[in-house]
């Protein structure tokens, strides 16, 4: 009689908690869930469009300040529509694989988010900001908002470092190592972390939404045939969803 095995070891740890009831939530309101992307999305590109157009008449015009601001707006939308679409993906997938997959990503998109909102929302963007009308205002919100997003950076960045590291960058080789952080992984608090980080975002997308309105009433971005058009547009797909 042959040598039998030892018990083969679970590929995939336990998720969080509130995994099951999260799941059952989303079943029970699929339709409308996937509705709201849809939504989100339409608007979110359509807001884009908007924004590239102002960031392109700021740089004609030879405005950087005015890019600065714009352009951490582009950054902001872009933002929060890969957290969205990888919040979908986590949200309707079935296989326990993938569902690890699209975690690593979205661990990998946060942690580097957190690194950059630093950079995107540093001196040059603050430079132009403070000199609009109600710049400084402005910053004062903008101050107050990240440093709630500093918070969540701050209770999460260990973790989803380590899960950069070991199972997206590959920093480390060591398969061994890949395999038990994935064990660890749990997609549900992954997924809850991403529509968390896409509010904070949104909140201080609000709040920069006073910063373009500023600007573009101040020096006009557009061409006159569609500024009236583009800028109503802009308050339209940016205001009534909290995105920029």
């Amino acid at each position: 009689m042959g040598k039998e095995l030892p018990p083969t070891l679970p590929l995939y740890g336990p998720d969080a908690d509130n995994a099951n009831a999260v799941r059952a939530h989303i079943t029970e309101n699929a339709a409308q869930f996937r509705s709201n992307w849809i939504t989100k999305r339409e608007e979110s590109e359509a807001t884009l469009a908007i924004i590239r157009t102002a960031v392109a008449g700021a740089r004609n015009k030879h405005l950087p300040g005015l890019a600065a601001i714009w352009d951490a707006a582009t950054y902001m939308n872009i933002a929060s529509m890969d957290l969205a679409a990888l919040g979908e993906l986590l949200m309707f997938e079935q296989v326990e694989w993938r569902r690890r997959l699209h975690s690593r990503h979205a661990a990998l998109l946060l942690f580097e988010l957190f690194d950059d909102f630093s950079l995107i929302l540093g001196k040059e963007f603050r430079a132009a900001v403070g000199k609009l009308p109600d710049g400084i205002s402005i910053l004062s919100d903008l101050d107050a908002q990240s440093k709630k997003l500093n918070q969540t950076r701050n209770q999460f960045s260990s973790v989803l470092k380590l899960i950069r590291d070991y199972c997206v960058a590959h920093r480390d080789h060591s398969g061994v190592q890949q395999l038990e952080v994935i064990y660890h992984i749990q997609p549900t608090a992954i997924f809850r972390l991403c529509a968390e980080v896409d509010d904070q975002i949104n909140s201080l997308g609000s709040i920069l939404m006073r910063a373009l309105m500023s600007s573009a009433d101040n020096v006009p971005l557009f061409q006159e045939d569609e500024s009236q058009d583009a800028r109503q547009d802009s308050k339209d797909n940016t205001g009534g969803s909290g995105d920029v």
